[in-house]
């Protein structure tokens, strides 16, 4: 598909708004261009463009959506990667990012931080409700079984104690 042509200017154009909020994996501007109607040879010649001019790169794009979960989310690794793999990113990726982001003390760090947040707001409940209530928060939130099991454990502890 040539650059001149009118409908890869088009779609390049409206991919190029689409990706002024946030980075966007290959996956999510294939699905933009297509519910906006655009051919899958137009579709095809657009995202080759963009990876060309480095606007579109899924590394980065799960790179930088894990840091975001991690810091500013409190997710666990198992949300993050399900959130991932329905953006179109690539396992093996993923499994690599994940590995260097959520190393054991770090997601039991995040997992901590969470529960520290969230512990107040069960004051005067008793102690089984409470750590119910704190072991499905960690499993929502994506947390494996192991720093789910640790957080709570340590968080109750804390909080008998003051």
């Amino acid at each position: 598909m040539r650059e001149n042509n009118p409908e890869f200017q088009k779609a390049k154009k409206q991919v190029f708004r689409y990706l002024r909020y946030r980075e966007r994996s290959e996956k999510e501007v294939r699905d933009y261009l297509r519910r906006k109607g655009y051919r899958s040879e137009v579709i095809k010649a657009v995202i080759e463009r963009l990876k060309e001019l480095d606007y579109l790169n899924d590394r980065r794009f799960a790179e930088l959506w894990v840091k975001n979960r991690t810091n500013s989310g409190r997710r666990g690794p198992i949300l993050v990667k399900k959130e991932l793999q329905e953006k179109g990113i690539d396992h093996n990726l993923i499994e690599d990012i994940i590995s260097v982001e959520y190393t054991p003390g770090r997601e039991f760090d995040i997992a901590c931080e969470l529960l520290k947040k969230k512990i107040k707001l069960y004051q005067g409940e008793n102690f089984e409700t409470v750590k119910a209530r704190l072991w499905k928060l960690l499993e929502r939130k994506g947390f494996r079984y192991q720093v789910i099991e640790n957080v709570v454990e340590q968080v109750l502890k804390e909080e008998i104690k003051n």
